[in-house]
């Protein structure tokens, strides 16, 4: 009974998968826009860098002190701008979702990298950010 001789059902349920297999689409086409924050688009926001870079915190010495001696407070100063909870206000997510929302280059990689080994420089960049859009009146 150990030699008998299997019958070949791979290529029976190949053959119902191939007749059973349907498309489905589960990524947004081009033409579909992801709305963030209001009535922006993130295909409306032409691509765009960082608006200083992590470590000009002299460019804004009120963000670098709150950012050096409470940095919790920005993180949650940060949370409350973006409509999040306080607990999210620092590290790479929250960056990341402001990347996505003003189409600002970058990676996920890069954003993980940056909060991970300048958590202060990356918190204070990204709420130098903020007032400078808030500012120009598009935050």
């Amino acid at each position: 009974m150990l030699h008998r001789k299997l019958p070949p059902l791979r290529l029976d349920v190949a053959r119902r998968q191939r007749n059973q297999t349907q498309t489905v689409n589960i990524l947004p086409s081009t033409s579909d826009s992801l709305t963030h924050g209001g009535d922006q688009s993130a295909g409306s926001i032409p691509a765009s860098e960082f608006q200083t870079g992590v470590c000009d915190c002299c460019d804004d010495l009120g963000v670098c002190c709150l950012g050096c001696f409470c940095y919790l407070c920005l993180g949650c100063s940060i949370a409350g701008d973006m409509g999040e909870c306080c607990v999210f206000g620092t590290g790479y997510p929250i960056r990341s979702v402001y990347r996505t929302r003003y189409n600002i280059q970058g990676s996920m990689c890069n954003d993980c990298l940056v909060s991970l080994f300048c958590p202060v420089c990356s918190t204070c960049q990204l709420k130098r950010d903020i007032n400078r859009r808030k500012e120009q009146g598009v935050f």
